[in-house]
């Protein structure tokens, strides 16, 4: 059948504005990319689809990619680290340390957050509010001098170089960048990786099952209870922790508000002068602004079954005999519960007292000697706490059990094991 001449001509004209505007969703409407452009999100029950930026659209053979770059190595300044080896599938894409470490062995003061769900994050890290993207995080550990991460400090000819080294990276970035002339660039490994780990979506715990899936039998009694206490106004835990991600900043596809995290003060530390330690200022190392002392953002509470030691500088934790990552905690037949449970508790603690307000527990080993260089203050919480959330509340200890059960089944272990995720050259 002969088109009208008319239709011809608004239909090159189309085209023609489409390309100029690289919209995807236009093309797609007028039939001139294939499908495969289109990423089939294949979401748990009850999830939203993630927000993707426009300059950064979705795809298999981005995200394909991605997950090699991930697992890559040759993306780090002496070869010997990359994206994985702070963020390990096991343990939720946390790492199981106090403190992670790059190349150079340099302390890094922040606690390895977990990748779970970080698609719906509006920003990125425990205090840069400039992060707002994936793509503009990933700098920082592969770029970044203070602390140095995975210390890529070459000119991008040179980390094309050294991709190039293995010629399935050719292919690949062709595929993944097709409009590309040259598609090995730091933009492009950036684009890649940011799209992997979009796919890090979590949403299959029991509590996911009992919620979303209509299995009414996925949750224990005890969990159950806990949920009820966790949005209680006597716990209120649902403050900071509520909607699908357990936070307070998640945003997504149909988030019509421009949603702006919230940094809390916790109490987690009472020291003098600075109020915290000078190496975890909070938000405050970012803005300059002394109210903002002491403010994190609020995590996730996904996947606690596999991703203590928690708090920003990785404080709450448990004793060493409990934890399967320790050579004590492997002799005694630990497990991940045996450290969650006790590590969970002590949380639960600290907010059921309303905060330490002071160091004697909260910056130091948990069970060991009080840091000498933090003395112990009085109980007057420092100025930058919110106490209309971080006040003491009453908890049996009926209810603190009821409570870790319930956080233990937001833990969801097809996510530590699915194989889309995993390293694809082991």
């Amino acid at each position: 059948m002969k088109l009208p001449s008319k239709f011809v001509l608004f239909l090159s004209f189309f085209v023609v504005a489409c390309k100029k505007e690289k919209s995807p969703n236009l093309l797609l409407l007028a039939g001139l990319i294939p499908k495969p452009y289109v990423y089939e999100w294949n979401l748990p029950p009850g999830f939203p689809t993630p927000r993707v930026p426009v300059n950064n659209p979705i795809t298999r053979e981005k995200v394909e990619l991605g997950r090699f770059l991930f697992y890559e190595k040759k993306l780090s300044g002496n070869n010997t680290m990359s994206c994985a080896s702070c963020h390990l599938q096991e343990l939720a894409f946390a790492d199981g340390k106090v403190n992670p470490f790059g190349i150079t062995g340099e302390f890094h003061a922040r606690n390895a957050q977990a990748l779970v769900n970080v698609a719906y994050n509006s920003r990125q890290t425990w205090v840069n509010i400039l992060f707002v993207d994936l793509e503009q995080q990933a700098h920082g550990p592969l770029f970044g001098e203070s602390p140095v991460e995975l210390g890529l400090f070459i000119t991008e000819p040179e980390i094309r170089e050294k991709l190039k080294q293995d010629s399935i990276y050719l292919e690949m970035f062709k595929k993944a960048f097709p409009d590309s002339p040259e598609p090995i660039t730091i933009t492009n490994i950036i684009r890649a990786i940011s799209s992997f780990q979009r796919t890090l979506i979590s949403g299959n715990s029991p509590h996911d099952k009992y919620i979303y899936q209509g299995q009414k039998d996925a949750m224990s009694a005890s969990a159950k209870r806990g949920f009820q206490f966790f949005n209680s106004e006597v716990a209120e835990c649902f403050h900071c922790h509520d909607g699908v991600n357990f936070n307070d900043s998640t945003f997504h596809e149909n988030t019509s508000a421009v949603i702006e995290p919230l940094y809390h003060n916790n109490g987690l530390y009472n020291i003098p002068v600075t109020g915290n330690p000078p190496n975890n200022l909070g938000l405050m190392e970012v803005t300059g602004n002394p109210n903002h002392r002491g403010g994190f953002k609020t995590p996730t509470l996904r996947n606690l079954l596999y991703t203590y030691p928690y708090m920003h500088d990785g404080s709450m934790s448990c004793d060493d005999d409990k934890n399967p990552l320790h050579p004590l905690g492997k002799a005694n037949g630990a497990t991940n519960e045996t450290c969650a449970r006790q590590a969970l508790g002590r949380v639960l603690d600290h907010y059921a007292r309303g905060g330490n307000h002071s160091t004697c527990v909260a910056y130091s080993t948990p069970g060991g000697t009080k840091n000498p260089s933090y003395p112990c203050l009085s109980n007057t919480p420092q100025a930058n706490v919110d106490t209309t959330l971080i006040r003491a509340f009453p908890m049996s200890a009926q209810e603190r059990e009821d409570l870790i059960n319930f956080l233990l089944s937001l833990s969801d272990e097809e996510f530590t094991k699915d194989p889309r995720f995993s390293n694809p050259r082991p």
